[in-house]
């Protein structure tokens, strides 16, 4: 049987080192975000996906009428922790929920199929590893989330650092992949 996924798309950031929100950036003439919510269009998967995103998100995606269910963070200065709390009282239950930053917009499907195939325990939570090194996104199931969903004031890897971690190998570095300066932007795949 085919768990539930709910996925978080966190891309309320407003990118002040890059110069604009990192969801609007492009990658092959697609903006970030539509970028890796078609990705997860692909996946047959029982799923529900939010993104979280700013004012500034919003305004371009209602002009170019894209078809993205999404929740406006009025606050992202609050920090991610706000941004994921936000998507997970947006989106009904799930089995499991997806944490997916927006600045990680080429991890590959085969990555997400292989971390959507390993979720086993309701007692741990999954993060993709590759050369020995964590990457994004991660995967937390339900039991957890309702742990700690009134505690997202703190970081989320600070509150994560409570529960089982189940590191998946996979072969893709995009995983690493921030994209935090001009330098790091990624256009093309």
């Amino acid at each position: 049987m085919k768990k539930k996924i709910g996925i978080i798309i966190l891309a309320a950031g407003w990118g002040r080192r890059i110069g604009k929100s990192k969801a609007l950036l492009k990658l092959d003439d697609k903006i970030y975000l539509n970028f890796i919510a078609e990705k997860f269009a692909a996946i047959e998967q029982d799923k529900s996906i939010i993104a979280v995103i700013n004012t500034e998100v919003k305004q371009y995606i209602t002009s170019h009428h894209l078809k993205i269910k999404y929740v406006v963070n009025s606050d992202p200065d609050k920090g991610m922790s706000s941004s994921v709390k936000l998507g997970l009282q947006s989106l009904p239950k799930h089995d499991y929920y997806m944490i997916y930053p927006v600045d990680h917009p080429n991890v590959s499907l085969k990555t997400i199929q292989i971390l959507l195939g390993s979720l086993m325990q309701k007692e741990a939570y999954y993060q993709p590893r590759f050369q020995n090194r964590n990457g994004h996104p991660i995967i937390i199931p339900q039991t957890i989330i309702f742990e700690i969903i009134d505690k997202l004031d703190s970081p989320l890897n600070t509150l994560l650092k409570n529960y089982r971690r189940v590191l998946v190998e996979v072969d893709d570095s995009e995983i690493l992949r921030n994209i935090n300066y001009p330098q790091d932007i990624i256009k093309k795949t």
